[in-house]
Parts: structure tokens; C-alpha cells; sequence
């Protein structure tokens, strides 16, 4: 007796493999983009310079999120493709809650994390203008 599933199923093994190595390249770059804005915070009190090549990337951050009601588009193509591999798949709609929760075996949910995310990007980006303008 076969068992039905709900969703389109699964693509065929040479697909698996091209989804998996583009959504893992996608994860990927989505890290580095994480660690250049939240690294960026650390880098303008080093280099106060940087503070212009930060407010830069929190604004694209930032503009590429709203027409997605500030979901990351980046989050949303990674989900595109983990769904070809497993239908099933769920990233709760954010890169930082999935991949939290799953190495620190946390429960975040996601508006929690977008409240606490959303301040610090405002206090990065105040501190950015403020180096801007004090330098």
C-alpha cells in the first residue's frame, strides 16, 4: 500500500545533488553576509573608517527585505531549494532562528529573533552614522 504525500516529490538524484550544492552555497553566502554586518560593528570601532562601507551594507540589507515584508530574500531562495530536496522542509521564514536553534539546540522563535536583530541593526546603524559624523 503506497503512503501519500503531501507536495511535489522529490527531484531525481542528479537534481538532489545540484539543489543541495546551490543551497549550501546559498547558506553560505548568506554566513558570510551575516558575519560582514554583524562583523562590521566590530570593525568600525576599530577602523572608523568602515563606518561609511557599513551603513552601505545594512542599507542593502535592509532595502532588499522590504518588498518581502523584511524577509530576507536570501532566506527565501535557500528555502526554495532545501524544498526540492525535502518538500517538507521549513525554515521558519529565517536564516538566523533555523540555524540557531539548530546548533544551540535553542527554541527562538522567529519574531523574538526579528525584534532583537531589527535592534541591533538600528543601533549598528546609529553608531555608523555617528562615527560618520564625529570622525
Amino acid at each position: 500500500m503506497k503512503t501519500q504525500r503531501s507536495g511535489p516529490e522529490p527531484a531525481p538524484a542528479a537534481r538532489r545533488t545540484l539543489y543541495r550544492l546551490l543551497a549550501d552555497g546559498v547558506a553560505g553566502f548568506h554566513i558570510f553576509w551575516t558575519l560582514l554586518v554583524f562583523g562590521g560593528a566590530i570593525a568600525m570601532i576599530a577602523v572608523p573608517s568602515y563606518a561609511f562601507m557599513e551603513i552601505v551594507v545594512l542599507s542593502i540589507t535592509l532595502l532588499a527585505s522590504l518588498p518581502l515584508r523584511f524577509t530576507c530574500p536570501v532566506t527565501l531562495l535557500e528555502r526554495s531549494l532545501r524544498r526540492k530536496l525535502d518538500p517538507m522542509y521549513d525554515n521558519q521564514g529565517s536564516f538566523m532562528v533555523t540555524y540557531i536553534n539548530k546548533i544551540a539546540g535553542t527554541h527562538f522563535r522567529r519574531r523574538t529573533m526579528d525584534a532583537a536583530i531589527g535592534a541591533i541593526y538600528i543601533l549598528i546603524y546609529a553608531y555608523g552614522v555617528l562615527m560618520l559624523v564625529y570622525k
